[in-house]
């Protein structure tokens, strides 16, 4: 079957003319989460009391804990990778640990931590709100960068993609359900 795309593959730098909006999107996709998923379980009434929510952290009734972060997957052919900013759960003591280190370098520092995986193109909306929960580590950049989120080796379609690559196509229609959802 013909490529529906008409930019060749063999480029370095990833584009593509969108099947949705007709515009032609240049440069690998950036998809990022203003909030992590769990947040809307909570009822926007009680949010205020419930939930502390910064850039970059989140608090739900202090006892379930985020940090954002970037997984980086590769696109085979393409010079820059497919980055999601993404919210991973951490324990309470990595949590406390990654809050009071937040403005050092954390070059080095590793976390386990979960990442519920609701993104498009990897999560099963017919499953109603049951995620598929990845194991990570959250490793630790310098100033001013998010962690890296590095997927444990496991039997599901992010980390294939993550560890082999991702190829033209499912790049693409990964970006667009994720831009026009």
């Amino acid at each position: 079957m013909e490529s529906v795309y008409r930019f060749p593959k063999i480029t370095h730098v990833f584009e593509f003319r969108c099947r949705t909006c007709g515009e032609v999107h240049k440069g690998s996709p950036s998809i990022g989460y203003a909030k992590p998923a769990h947040y809307y379980s909570v009822p926007e009434a009680e949010r205020a009391h419930r939930v502390l929510l910064t850039s970059d952290t989140c608090a739900i009734d202090n006892d379930t804990y985020f940090v954002r972060g970037v997984m980086e997957v590769p696109i085979r052919g393409v010079d820059a990778p497919f980055t999601w900013g993404i919210w991973v759960s951490l324990s309470h003591d990595n949590f406390q640990r990654y809050l009071h280190t937040f403005h050092e370098d954390q070059t080095g520092t590793v976390n386990f931590g979960w990442l519920p995986v609701t993104m498009r193109g990897y999560f099963d909306p017919t499953r109603a709100r049951t995620w598929d929960m990845l194991a990570t580590d959250v490793v630790g950049r310098g100033p001013g960068n998010r962690p890296l989120i590095v997927p444990h080796k496991c039997n599901h379609p992010l980390y294939r993609d993550y560890a082999q690559g991702m190829d033209w196509d499912r790049a693409v229609d990964i970006a667009e359900r994720a831009l026009h959802g």
